[in-house]
């Protein structure tokens, strides 16, 4: 059985470089639980519905969707954000909340230069090295080149450990703050 495109509980790369969807399908259900790299590349996207309850798996679900201006909310079973909006130049509101649950933001919101407003990290990332990613730190890069854009400010709170570390990602010219 092919369960890369879309069959049971895993929808990846289901939409993969489908420049013509322009907002999430509701057909996908609350059951799924992994949508890696489901809408990556998916320039005219716009629009994404309420995400399955059950999720577990964000890995680049939305990198590269440059269309894309507002994230939906994380549901508390998501453990791996990994590049989820990577490339979203035109984010301008992220998550209100990126939950506990989370334990694995690498490059989560590199180059989203639009990104602006608060955001609340409750992940519990831990400063982990991660093989698959050549030993890189689960929280690496996660704010690279984010709110670069003019009139962006991006403000982080919550009780994530590593908040500080996570911050200290983003590029020089980022106009990213804690408060």
């Amino acid at each position: 059985t092919d369960r890369s495109r879309g069959l049971g509980d895993v929808y990846k790369r289901q939409f993969y470089n489908c420049a013509s969807i322009t907002a999430m399908p509701e057909s996908i259900g609350n059951s799924v639980t992994d949508m890696e790299g489901t809408f990556s590349n998916c320039t005219s996207l716009k629009k994404i519905s309420k995400l399955p309850g059950n999720l577990e798996s964000m890995q680049k679900t939305f990198t590269n969707c440059t269309q894309l201006e507002e994230s939906p909310n994380i549901p508390d079973t998501v453990t791996d954000m990994q590049q989820t909006f990577y490339g979203c130049s035109n984010l301008v509101k992220g998550p209100n909340i990126i939950p506990n649950s989370v334990n694995i933001m690498y490059f989560t919101f590199a180059n989203c230069v639009s990104l602006t407003g608060t955001m609340e990290i409750n992940a519990s990332v831990t400063g982990a090295t991660l093989p698959e990613l050549n030993n890189s730190l689960d929280y690496e890069q996660v704010f690279q080149n984010t709110s670069t854009k003019e009139g962006t400010e991006l403000f982080i709170t919550g009780t994530c450990e590593l908040l500080d570390e996570l911050i200290l990602t983003k590029s020089y010219n980022s106009n990213i703050s804690k408060i």
